[in-house]
């Protein structure tokens, strides 16, 4: 693992495969027909899903088709950049009081503290940009727009509303709007929930949704940018499923017994090679019984490094701190932290845990298939 022989392997394989449907069905029948033949309705986490989306489509169809997003009755607050709940909150004295029953985006106000307000109201607000090692940029838009315009200009021009992830971020916005009397960021309050039980937050409505109770199912745009419709349930459109090439297996194993199962029954234990795949992987071990889960990483002795069991040539790594070296690691297997940080970590490979398998066959060149070959 010390170094990578050729070339680092990225592909797209264990994200979400979308397959569109051109049946006419309800809501829930066309649930049901992706639950049979793929895994849910179609989950989206951020607009880069939603273009592969539009683009799994083709162009002999340009209408709209059902995604997994439906209304519960369950109030959440959440990110407009699809984060989920970060953890930090930093509510003004009395906040959120959800005044008239009809505030639902947040502000931060001069003192840098959050309040809930009227999303229709026009206002100042901050977009950020993905930066590098986990760093944003944010930057303060001085266009009074209301929150639903204010995500769209950031959306195009930047990557979303601001999300405020600590305190780290909370105050660099506070010096921004310190002559602002209010600021939008990120956060919302709704009660949409997706199919297949994701907490992603991500949401791409149109302007203007009529958000009554009569309109409880969710409809995609199949051409860019795919913007949302909310619609009655019990009308009949095409739908997009999704397929999983992760399967998550809550069944307590020893390493070596989980890698023989995925191979008899999937392909390989799961081999991270990129930050996304740890996203994907890492959002898959949250649901794990097990307070770890295998990986298809193990050392060699003989060789004295770490090495993937499905031959994917080994650049990237996310291992706990202070966690690696490569003394007394005979018999030393690696396996993912099932909640945050959701590090790396080497155990002993007699433990039995959760795993995950992949079903996408790894692609192998003839040197590190001979290496896993000879001394696994």
């Amino acid at each position: 693992l010390n170094q990578c022989r050729h070339f680092c392997y990225h592909c797209l394989c264990f994200l979400h495969q979308y397959h569109f449907v051109n049946i006419n069905l309800t809501w829930t029948d066309a649930q049901a027909y992706c639950r049979e033949n793929y895994t849910d309705l179609a989950t989206i986490d951020n607009m880069e899903e939603m273009k592969r989306l539009t683009e799994s489509v083709g162009s002999d169809y340009t209408g709209e088709a059902w995604i997994g997003l439906k209304k519960g009755t369950s109030w959440r607050w959440q990110w407009s950049s699809g984060e989920g709940g970060t953890g930090y909150i930093n509510w003004d004295i009395s906040q959120p009081n959800n005044l008239y029953n009809n505030q639902h985006c947040t502000e931060v106000r001069n003192n840098g503290k959050w309040n809930d307000f009227y999303c229709s109201t026009s206002s100042y607000f901050i977009c950020y940009t993905d930066g590098i090692n986990a760093t944003w940029n944010f930057t303060l838009i001085d266009q009074h727009m209301n929150w639903s315009s204010a995500q769209n200009y950031c959306r195009y021009n930047y990557t979303d509303l601001a999300t405020v992830r600590n305190q780290e971020d909370n105050d660099l916005i506070h010096k921004m709007v310190t002559n602002c009397t209010q600021t939008w960021i990120g956060q919302f309050h709704d009660t949409w929930e997706w199919s297949d039980l994701s907490n992603s937050s991500f949401r791409n409505w149109k302007i203007g949704q009529n958000d009554n109770e009569n309109n409880t199912c969710a409809l995609a745009q199949v051409t860019w940018p795919g913007t949302w419709d909310m619609t009655p349930c019990d009308e009949k459109h095409p739908f997009i499923c999704y397929d999983d090439n992760l399967i998550l297996v809550n069944s307590n194993m020893t390493w070596n017994e989980a890698l023989n199962y995925c191979r008899t029954y999937h392909s390989d234990l799961v081999s991270v090679h990129n930050e996304e795949i740890q996203y994907w992987v890492s959002r898959m071990a949250e649901k794990a019984s097990t307070d770890h889960v295998w990986l298809g990483l193990r050392f060699s002795c003989y060789l004295n490094f770490w090495f993937w069991v499905s031959a994917e040539n080994v650049c990237y790594q996310n291992w706990a701190p202070n966690n690696i070296s490569n003394s007394n690691l005979c018999g030393t297997t690696g396996a993912l932290q099932s909640k945050d940080p959701q590090y790396w970590v080497s155990l002993p490979e007699t433990k039995e845990l959760n795993f995950i398998c992949s079903k996408y066959p790894s692609k192998a060149d003839s040197q590190t298939q001979y290496l896993q070959n000879k001394y696994i």
